[in-house]
Parts: C-alpha cells; structure tokens; sequence
C-alpha cells in the first residue's frame, strides 16, 4: 500500500508527569490495564510483543520494532476483529518528548486504507485514541501507581445505524440531558440509571459517536459511552473506592442494553425445517 493509497491517525498530548513515567505507562504490562486494556503481558524489548485484551472483544498481539525508552516506541497492531484477514501491517508510534517537568506525546497511527471497508475501523480507532488518551493522562496526573477497577459493556448487532444506537441510549436507555454545545473540560451532569447520576469534567464529546468525562462520585474516575461500527460501548472505571462502586452497574447497563437493543429490533424468522 502506499502513502498515497494509506491513511494516518495523529495525536498530540501533554501530560504533567516524566517522560519516564509516561514510557512505562506504554511499556510495563501492569502498568498499561491501569488505564488501556482490561488484561495485557509485555516483553518490552526490540523484537519483544505486547499483548492486550478487553475481555475477549477487541484483542491482539503486537510486535515491537523500536524500543528507544523514554523516546520513541513503535509497534505492529493487530486487527481489532479477530475474524480479520486483511493482511496489511498497522503500526503504531509513541513519540515523547520531554518539556517543563512533563511529556509531550505524539501518537502516529499508520497504514490504514481508503474506502468503506476501511473506514469504521479508521473511524472508530481515531474516536478510540481521543479517549484512550485522556484516560493515560487521568491515570499519569491522578492515580500514578493505582490499580483500576472497570466495566465495559458491549451492545448486540442489530442493523440500526449509528445516530440511532445513539439515540436510544441516551435518550431511551440514560435519559441524558441536551449535550450539544459541550467541549472539553466544560463541567456536565448525566444520569446512568436507578436514580443515579454522575458529574465531572467532559473529557471528550464527539455527537453520535462518543461522551467521555471524569466521575466525581468515583473520586475522579473516568465514564465513556462510545458507538462503534453501529454498536453501544459502555465503560466505567475508577482507581479508588471499592470495586463494587463500579461493579454494580454492570448489571443494570447489561439489563439496558438488551431492553434497548435485543427486545425492541425484530429478529429474523427461524427458518422452517420442512
């Protein structure tokens, strides 16, 4: 494939905390699932791999091709599906930069194609990244050296586009309040059901596509609703309190999410054996 033919993801964040901090962040297996995936194992080496898992729906192992610690860090990056056959190698930079006490990160995502068999996984990546990010800032500037406890929830396929995934769980499932208008760092109350409601800091608002913010009543944990490839994506983490603050949504969310989703979408006729 060629440039040309090719597409780039490229971010750029600063973080108040040393770069050496921020590598092994990237780096360290028991430091990466305080803030990126639920499970990981790394042999963080040239020639060494990183392994990284949400609970079995999005997984992958990815070789590491340069390994400049505190500088520069190149990985391979695997399909986010694992039914996937594309045999075109993603790669995935960390350039760091130190600067006033902090780190400069620059993320450079590579390799993806043109058109429509490309463009959810482009999409959805380049949406993924925005929050993935602020959740290693969180934990960098927040939490630094605390395990994370989270949840994440995937909806059914139905068919339904991704405005109307949307709708239906802010709307029919949260019965959220008006967002439009909101930006990074703006304050934000929203309500996740059984009389609950969470307040903090927005920490990203794409309309039809992603709210994250931070989760006062989690001590400053960090709360997302995504759509992805016409799917619901909930997660809910915290660094402090007890698990089952966090724990006891699951439940609820799954509960809503097959009322929205599997109970309100016809499913297709058994076909008939005779």
């Amino acid at each position: 494939m060629t440039k040309k033919d090719s597409r780039t993801i490229e971010k750029t964040l600063e973080i108040n905390a040393p770069p050496e901090a921020v590598w092994k962040a990237l780096t360290d297996a028991k430091e990466l699932v305080r803030w990126f995936p639920l499970k990981a194992e790394a042999e963080p080496r040239v020639g060494g791999r990183i392994w990284m898992s949400w609970e079995g729906v999005f997984e992958g192992e990815h070789r590491i091709k340069i390994f400049e610690p505190e500088r520069h860090l190149r990985t391979t990056w695997s399909p986010m599906t694992k039914d996937d056959r594309r045999s075109t190698e993603l790669s995935v930079d960390y350039h760091l930069e130190g600067r006033s006490g902090g780190t400069v990160l620059r993320l450079v995502h590579s390799g993806f194609g043109r058109g429509a068999a490309w463009d959810d996984e482009y999409d959805g990546i380049d949406t993924g990244w925005t929050f993935e990010l602020r959740s290693l800032r969180l934990y960098l500037e927040h939490h630094l050296g605390r395990d994370r406890h989270a949840i994440f929830l995937v909806g059914p396929k139905t068919g339904l586009s991704d405005p109307e995934v949307w709708d239906r769980v802010l709307r029919d499932g949260f019965e959220a309040p008006e967002l439009e208008g909101l930006s990074e760092g703006d304050p934000y109350s929203f309500p996740v059901g059984a009389g609950q409601t969470f307040s903090g800091r927005v920490l990203d608002y794409q309309p039809q596509k992603q709210f994250a913010g931070t989760v006062d009543q989690l001590e400053n944990g960090i709360f997302r609703i995504e759509v992805f490839a016409a799917q619901p994506h909930l997660w809910l983490g915290s660094w402090r309190g007890e698990p089952e603050a966090v724990d006891r949504f699951r439940e609820p969310w799954r509960q809503m999410l097959d009322r929205l989703f599997l109970e309100k979408v016809p499913q297709p006729a058994a076909q008939s054996s005779n």
